[in-house]
């Protein structure tokens, strides 16, 4: 009877757990590889580019739980290149990414319908 126990508790721990959801074109390992869209358990989507099970690869949509949209390129995990980064209270930055952060040339739109273009460097405008 406590080995039912044991196996009825283990089944419904395992159904009841949140699970990544996939669509998309596999390598033949079985890896998210080419065009797809992942969807945490936590909220977080990414549809766009995978390299051998990895997403964040090539040109694709990041959306957080919180409203932070990216729309562009990633490298290796990372915005990387061109790229749109809308902020949840609105903002939103077009230009060059490295590394993860705003690098080159670039512009924010604020809210209050103030603009600033030119160069950002580590993510510091000016």
């Amino acid at each position: 009877m406590k080995r039912l126990w044991l196996i009825l508790l283990f089944f419904i721990s395992c159904s009841t757990i949140p699970r990544v959801q996939y669509e998309g074109e596999r390598n033949q390992e079985g890896e998210y590889h080419g065009k797809g869209q992942i969807i945490f358990p936590n909220g977080e989507v990414w549809e766009g580019e995978f390299k051998d099970g990895e997403p964040y690869n090539g040109k694709g949509i990041y959306v957080s739980p919180n409203g932070d949209k990216y729309a562009g390129e990633y490298k290796d995990g990372k915005k990387n290149g061109q790229g749109t980064y809308t902020f949840p209270n609105g903002e939103k930055y077009v230009g060059e990414f490295k590394d993860g952060l705003r690098n080159g040339k670039g512009v924010l739109f604020k809210v209050n319908g103030e603009i600033q273009s030119g160069t950002w460097e580590k993510d510091r405008f000016g």
